[in-house]
């Protein structure tokens, strides 16, 4: 996928899902693609249960389907790009999970999330395909 719009968050997002897609992450990615509910990539930070902001990344489900990652982060200079390639996974993970009705706060969730974004991370850092 290309991208040739002048956001900087849907240039540096289609970067990193390509670089997932081709580097262990097109099952899960292609799951989400197909999908008929919307996953939104929104340049935010997430905020905790007391309302302060979390220098992380967020999935934020949906009642009617879909949601929300807040991925704020991806645009801070500070951070690795390690560090954003395993977040945007482990989110994406989370509304892969969620999907496929295995949302919710238990432990199997976040476990499974942990799964796919070390191997994607590694490759794609291998690969050297992000900046």
């Amino acid at each position: 996928m290309k991208y040739k719009g002048g956001n900087d968050l849907a240039a540096a997002s289609v970067n990193y899902l390509n670089s997932m897609y081709g580097n262990g992450g097109a099952n899960v990615l292609d799951a989400l693609i197909g999908s008929t509910n919307s996953f939104n990539m929104k340049n935010q930070l997430p905020t905790d249960k007391n309302g302060y902001v979390v220098d992380a990344m967020q999935y934020e489900e949906s009642v009617s389907g879909g949601g929300d990652i807040y991925a704020g982060i991806i645009m801070n200079n500070n951070v690795s790009a390690y560090r954003k390639v395993e977040e945007t996974s482990h989110e994406l993970f989370h509304a892969y999970q969620y999907e496929n009705g295995q949302g919710g706060a238990v432990s199997s969730f976040k476990t499974g999330a942990k799964k796919m974004p070390p191997a994607c991370t590694t490759n794609i850092l291998k690969e050297s395909q992000i900046k």
